[in-house]
């Protein structure tokens, strides 16, 4: 601090210090130096005895007047830049600075100079160099300056954003677990979502700033090939989402996915692929044939992103209920069915295309098409046969001319082998399964439940132990809360038979500790007590789980 005021010709510690150990009268000294260095006011003759008189210290006072002059200043450099060309430096903001810059150095008017170099258009890379140098006054930059370093320093702009993109991340698992079903993962619609602070802290750290925002796209797919976590893939289509909801055309314009997304976004928001829509995402996938190698990758992450990949499989299994309902229409001659496959081949592939660098459009399977979609109609068209079946039986039992060969055609039947392999080697196969089980949950089908979870169990162990699936399924499973509390077969199938062989994991344990407190009401003490025996936490369990079940446990 001294040594920068010093060298603008304004006295500082080091010339008090050597004044005060080279005077004869140090009072004498001290007041010279006041006189020389004071506010030359003539109406402060009589103001400063009046403060005085009320108590009021100088640096009080002084500190009143620096706070008054600062804000004028920054009224002045207001005026001087209004008139300034944009997109050029105000000469008499670069001079301001060029005289003064060495006050960088002085914490109390850093400020004020910060303030001046944040209204230059460019600043001069020497002053840059010096300002990212030290980390106290690398820290005192508003974002306007920070953003001209960043975009010369990309480790800065990483260590920057690094624990905002973790937060990001962490707060996305945290809601994978929650049991407030209003606070569902697919339930948070995509403009509430993009409220998220880490999404607007990000927004501003980018402002209008192309190159930063291609460095972020950057880091995200580079996260996503290290991670695997689609988490990342939301996060690219929230933070361009959310530059089209301020309106920033600077990066929506130069964004080639940005069309595709905000359709897609649409979709999201109504939860449904319609034919309009349907239309528009066709005619952008089919132009990515003159442009693939730029584009693919970014689409692919686009369509990778969970809310959009639940929005396509939720569209495809409501297009495979609507063809239960209908004869002679089959998922090969279904123009829009197809296209949804096309887009879910391309989520699913989204980590080997940008991997590989191979940016060529995966063909979609052709046995999803021929062979599972058509057993999965069947299976829904079961399901619709199935309470007429059940009402025939009851009837002929009445008429005691019921056989056991009917009372256990409906129960016992197996899932069609083509299911099973279809999830084996397809995980566009394994996602409709899913939804397929959701569906069974909700429409509170517990027969056809056990059936095809059984099924899935021993097809794709990580599609249905996953932390999306199990988050859904444990919602799903609510509505099934009444059967789960009489129904002892059913429950024990559930809990002992799905959850428990995987309970170790710590993941399975939460989720079945979910279910637990959200159906702990509808079931009775004595099986409550006995569940929370089954699922007492391992020692290799997080400390969350083990609160969670001493909570349950306290309750029961």
């Amino acid at each position: 601090m001294s040594s920068s005021l010093e060298s603008l010709g304004i006295p500082g510690p080091n010339h008090i210090q050597e004044l005060l150990s080279s005077c004869d009268d140090p009072s004498d000294a001290i007041a010279t130096f006041q006189q020389e260095n004071s506010v030359i006011l003539p109406s402060l003759g009589t103001a400063l005895p009046l403060l005085d008189l009320h108590d009021v210290r100088r640096l009080d006072f002084h500190q009143s007047l620096f706070d008054v002059l600062k804000d004028k200043l920054k009224s002045r450099l207001d005026e001087i830049v209004s008139g300034t060309e944009a997109g050029t430096n105000n000469p008499i903001i670069l001079q301001l600075v060029e005289n003064n810059f060495p006050l960088i150095e002085c914490e109390p008017l850093r400020e004020i100079l910060l303030d001046a170099i944040s209204r230059l258009h460019k600043v001069p890379e020497k002053y840059l160099s010096k300002l990212q140098c030290d980390k106290a006054i690398y820290k005192s930059c508003p974002l306007a300056i920070k953003r001209q370093i960043w975009q010369s320093n990309q480790s800065l702009f990483g260590d920057e954003i690094s624990p905002m993109l973790s937060e990001y991340i962490k707060q996305k698992e945290n809601v994978l677990y929650s049991i407030d079903v209003q606070k569902s993962f697919m339930n948070l619609t995509p403009k509430l979502r993009r409220q998220d602070p880490v999404i607007q802290k990000l927004t501003d750290c980018i402002g209008s700033n192309v190159h930063l925002y291609d460095i972020i796209l950057q880091f995200l797919r580079t996260l996503f090939l290290r991670t695997r976590n689609v988490h990342y893939c939301t996060l690219r289509t929230e933070l361009l989402m959310n530059f089209h909801d301020i309106e920033r055309s600077a990066i929506t314009s130069i964004d080639p996915c940005y069309k595709f997304t905000w359709c897609m976004d649409a979709c999201i928001k109504d939860k449904e692929v319609d034919v309009k829509r349907a239309r528009e995402l066709q005619s952008f996938i089919h132009s990515l044939k003159k442009d693939r190698d730029r584009v693919l990758g970014d689409v692919a992450m686009v369509v990778c992103d969970p809310y959009t990949v639940n929005t396509l499989v939720t569209s495809v299994f409501r297009q495979l209920q609507s063809m239960s309902a209908k004869k002679n229409l089959l998922p090969r001659r279904n123009d829009d069915l197809l296209l949804l496959m096309r887009l879910l081949t391309l989520a699913i592939s989204a980590w080997d295309i940008i991997d590989t660098q191979n940016f060529r459009e995966p063909k979609v399977d052709p046995k999803i098409i021929t062979n599972f979609c058509p057993c999965l109609i069947a299976l829904l068209i079961d399901d619709q046969i199935r309470p007429i079946e059940q009402n025939v039986q009851k009837m002929e039992s009445l008429l005691g001319n019921s056989s056991s060969q009917n009372e256990r055609s409906v129960y016992e039947e197996e899932v069609p082998r083509s299911l099973s392999e279809g999830i084996e080697n397809s995980k566009i196969a394994g996602l409709l399964a899913a939804a397929y089980l959701n569906h069974l949950a909700r429409a509170k089908n517990k027969t056809s439940l056990s059936r095809v979870l059984r099924c899935v169990m021993g097809a794709d162990a990580d599609l249905i132990y996953s932390d999306m699936f199990m988050h859904q399924f444990v919602f799903s499973l609510v509505f099934l809360a009444d059967d789960l509390s009489s129904d002892q077969e059913f429950r024990s199938f559930i809990f002992k038979e799905y959850f428990l062989p995987m309970n170790k994991k710590d993941s399975v344990q939460r989720h079945a500790l979910r279910l637990l407190t959200l159906v702990k009401e509808k079931l009775k003490p004595d099986d409550l007590s006995e569940l929370l025996e089954t699922f007492k936490p391992l020692p290799s369990h997080s400390q969350f789980v083990k609160e969670m079940h001493s909570n349950l446990s306290e309750i029961s």
